[in-house]
């Protein structure tokens, strides 16, 4: 199996984005996965029940403001993720993405302790508010996200293919 885990984004508006944010930014999220799978497709034809799972992410299907970058280039991944499923179907390799919401890594605590310190309260209380839009009202944990990756990668997701599933307590809305 192979797993291609990669994030990282850009804040920022539209107008404030250099054509070098955009091209840094598409390197890192969608062409880090290309060269992975590329580099890695010959030991996939080798195996047994071979799959590809991506990380991407739920706001490729509900975008979020002033992360158009990330937007953008993790809707990009969707379009990979399929046409690598039909490609590879003949091959027998299996394609999937895992679309996470709010996980709580690093990057949100950090988030959080920026935004608590500016507005003298603790860390639970910004990342509370961070979480109100999110129907189970938590962030998700990042080994809620790996027993989707590794179901997605085992003999149990046989006969599932070119599927993005978002791991995201219902933030993303959007019905596909």
């Amino acid at each position: 199996m192979l797993v291609s885990a990669v994030g990282g984004s850009i804040r920022s508006a539209f107008a404030d984005l250099s054509d070098a944010d955009w091209l840094a930014n598409y390197t890192f999220n969608v062409l880090s996965t290309v060269r992975s799978v590329r580099a890695h497709l010959p030991l996939l034809e080798q195996g047994d029940r071979p799959a590809v799972v991506m990380l991407g992410a739920a706001a490729s299907k509900m975008p979020h403001m002033h992360q158009i970058v990330s937007n953008v280039h993790k809707a990009g991944l969707l379009g990979l993720n399929k046409t690598l499923a039909a490609e590879f179907a003949p091959l027998g390799i299996r394609v999937n993405l895992v679309a996470p919401g709010r996980t709580l890594t690093p990057l949100w605590t950090t988030r959080a302790d920026r935004l608590a310190a500016e507005e003298g309260r603790p860390r639970e209380a910004a990342l509370a508010d961070f979480s109100r839009d999110i129907p189970l009202g938590r962030f998700g944990t990042a080994e809620e996200i790996a027993r989707m990756v590794i179901w997605l990668a085992s003999p149990l997701a046989s006969y599932v293919t070119g599927q993005a599933v978002n791991v995201d307590g219902g933030i993303a809305k959007g019905l596909l």
